[in-house]
C-alpha cells in the first residue's frame, strides 16, 4: 500500500501503520513502537538547495554529527542520527525540486537497526507527485 500526501508518496512496509495528521504523516512500527514523523513543504520559487537543508539541520535542538548525503530516486538530501534521551533518532532532509521532505525517526536503541532498515526500504520507494514539478 502506498501512503503519502498530495506532493509525495511511498510504499508502506507491512510492519508499519500510517496516520495522517495536520503536520504531515506519522508512521508507527507495529511490533517495537518506533515512530517516523514526516512533514513536507513546497518552496514558492526555485528548488530546495543543500544549503537550505543544512540551515534546517542547524536549527535542530542538541548536537548532532555531520550529516551524510543520501539519495532515494528523485529525492536527494542529508541524513544524520544519534542517541538522544535514551532513544535513537535519525533525521532526513530530502528535496525533490521545490519539495522539502523532513523525516524524523525515534525508537529504542535495541530496535533501531531493524526499524531503520525498514525505513530505508520505504524511502527507496518514495516519489515526488507530478502536480508540484
Amino acid at each position: 500500500m502506498r501512503v503519502g500526501l498530495s506532493s509525495w508518496s511511498m510504499q508502506l512496509h507491512p510492519n508499519w501503520d500510517a496516520t495522517e495528521n495536520p503536520d504531515g504523516m506519522q508512521l508507527s512500527a507495529a511490533e517495537d513502537g518506533g515512530e517516523l514523523d514526516l512533514s513536507s513543504g513546497i518552496k514558492e520559487c526555485g528548488k530546495v538547495t543543500l544549503l537550505e537543508m543544512r540551515q534546517r539541520i542547524a536549527e535542530l535542538p542538541g548536537q548532532w554529527p555531520e550529516p551524510e548525503s543520501v539519495s532515494y530516486g528523485a529525492f536527494k538530501g542529508l541524513r544524520l542520527g544519534g542517541n538522544d534521551d535514551g532513544l535513537y533518532m535519525t533525521w532526513w532532509f530530502l528535496a525533490c525540486g521545490p519539495l522539502l521532505l523532513r523525516a524524523r525517526y525515534n525508537g529504542l536503541p535495541r530496535c533501531s537497526e531493524s526499524e531503520l532498515q525498514q525505513i530505508e526500504a520505504m524511502l527507496a520507494t518514495i516519489r515526488c507527485e507530478t502536480q508540484i514539478l
